[in-house]
């Protein structure tokens, strides 16, 4: 077997932009992933967006990257802030997060209990972990910036029960033996 899982000496046709794009997506839905909040304030408004891309970067200093698409409703105003916070959605959480996924931009902080920190960025109550961030460096790739995330500070939560986003539903995470 070749490792593209094709027998030896058959070869196949490259796939097509399209084949590409759906065989991309249905490798990203076996992907499982914590599920984000990121929110962020302009303008004396509330700005928030469900997302999947969050990841650690670095502990010296401490950083992270969040992926957001150039036509989210609140990538203007993430820009002109240039600050955010990640919260950290608990299990039990699911509920409230499709709810605020489905709302209009204006409405989405009518679901949880929200407070605003001392740097003006909104952030879950009851969220496993809340991460607030300067912007730091920025790469833009197809319809995406990444963004750099400078912590300046993180509320954790003393429980441990993170919900998982994978293959278009929600999930809890149970140890292994």
């Amino acid at each position: 077997m070749t490792m593209a899982g094709q027998p030896d000496g058959e070869q196949s046709a490259p796939p097509t932009p399209v084949d590409l794009e759906g065989q991309f997506k249905a490798a990203m839905r076996r992907l499982a992933a914590g599920v984000a909040l990121i929110t962020t304030a302009h303008g004396g408004r509330w700005y928030g967006m469900t997302a999947t891309a969050v990841s650690s970067l670095s502990v010296e200093p401490p950083a992270l990257t969040i992926s957001i698409n150039r036509s989210a409703s609140m990538y203007e105003s993430l820009v002109a802030r240039g600050a955010f916070c990640v919260n950290v959605l608990r299990e039990h959480h699911a509920q409230m997060c499709r709810s605020f996924s489905a709302a209009a931009s204006e409405q989405r902080f009518q679901f949880g209990s929200w407070v605003e920190g001392e740097d003006g960025l909104p952030h879950l109550v009851d969220s496993q972990a809340s991460i607030f961030c300067e912007i730091g460096p920025t790469m833009t790739f197809g319809s995406h910036t990444i963004f750099v995330g400078k912590v300046t500070r993180s509320i954790v939560a003393e429980e441990i029960a993170p919900l998982v986003y994978l293959n278009g539903g929600y999930f809890c995470p149970k140890t292994l033996p």
